[in-house]
């Protein structure tokens, strides 16, 4: 399936459909979208990206839903649906991007890294109408299968079989996506520390009753 945001799905809808060497728009009478907030679909949700559409500057979810890649749009802006995602699990984007932005000496956007270890990383999925608009859309690197150049942009294999077009180079897409993966690595080997710390004072603790329980009973 390819996905692409700029396709005019309006009241009549299109299905882009591309395989191999078979490339077809399917034209569905009555076409009905269906919108979402972010929060209904944070643990699934697998990219998030700005579209314009009839109802205005609105956000197209792609999450997972019975093994396989569906869509629905958030009526919010891109800036509002990643806030909410952030409040979803109790985490401070701009702290977490400041510290990102410490750690690797950048001033670039910095990718999301949700406390449960998935990570998502900025890359530019539409060009603006207006200035200001947002452009970058965010995608779990999980999903990422490859990245393929396209004349001068590229565009993205996912695992699931879909096809996302970047408003990007090839190069400049697998810099944030490494990016990406060096945080990944620093949130797992952090995660990994504080469990053996974790560890390692409950040792001590049972220890210590050890010793208590042994001197009660002498």
């Amino acid at each position: 399936m390819f996905f692409k945001s700029d396709c005019k799905s309006q009241k009549y809808g299109i299905l882009c459909y591309n395989k191999g060497r078979i490339s077809a728009k399917i034209f569905v009478w009555g076409w009905s979208i269906i919108f979402r907030n972010i929060e209904t679909v944070s643990e699934e949700v697998v990219l998030f990206r700005p579209v314009y559409r009839e109802e205005g500057n609105i956000t197209e979810l792609l999450f997972l839903q019975e093994g396989r890649l569906v869509n629905a749009y958030d009526r919010r802006s891109l800036t509002s649906v990643r806030q909410a995602l952030a409040r979803s699990y109790a985490l401070d984007l701009s702290a977490q991007a400041r510290d990102m932005k410490k750690k690797l000496q950048r001033r670039s956007l910095m990718p999301i890294c949700l406390p449960d270890g998935r990570v998502f990383v900025p890359l530019k999925m539409r060009r603006p109408r207006i200035t200001r608009d947002s452009t970058y859309g965010y995608i779990d690197i999980a999903f990422i299968k490859t990245v393929q150049e396209k004349e001068e942009t590229a565009k993205l294999l996912l695992t699931t079989g879909e096809v996302i077009p970047l408003c990007t180079s090839a190069a400049a897409a697998l810099n944030a996506i490494n990016q990406g993966k060096l945080m990944a690595k620093r949130s797992t080997s952090i995660a990994e520390n504080e469990q053996q710390i974790i560890l390692s004072a409950l040792s001590l603790l049972v220890d210590k009753l050890y010793r208590i329980e042994s001197l009660l009973k002498s």
